[in-house]
């Protein structure tokens, strides 16, 4: 039988208690061999996730407008051919 064992843990959390992200990596490996695989785990407040979404939001609404002004220059480069 394989036996498992935690290798090691980092717990990465926020100030507030209403605005959160807490991050817990771990290391599990077979015990008494070298080597490790590392697993993620995040968990974070309903507040927090809100103002993630609302950067995301910002920075695909600048990806998009960029995207439509490179569309714009190579239509106009099309038709002054």
């Amino acid at each position: 039988m394989i036996d498992y064992e935690i290798k090691s843990t980092h717990i990465f959390s926020g100030e507030e208690p209403d605005d959160f992200c807490v991050k817990l990596e771990v290391d599990i490996g077979i015990e008494g061999v070298n080597g490790s695989e590392i697993f993620k785990f995040t968990m974070i407040s309903p507040k927090y996730l809100g103002q993630l979404l609302a950067k995301m939001r910002l920075k695909l609404e600048e990806v998009f407008f960029l995207q439509m002004i490179l569309i714009l220059i190579k239509l106009n480069k099309k038709l002054k051919k």
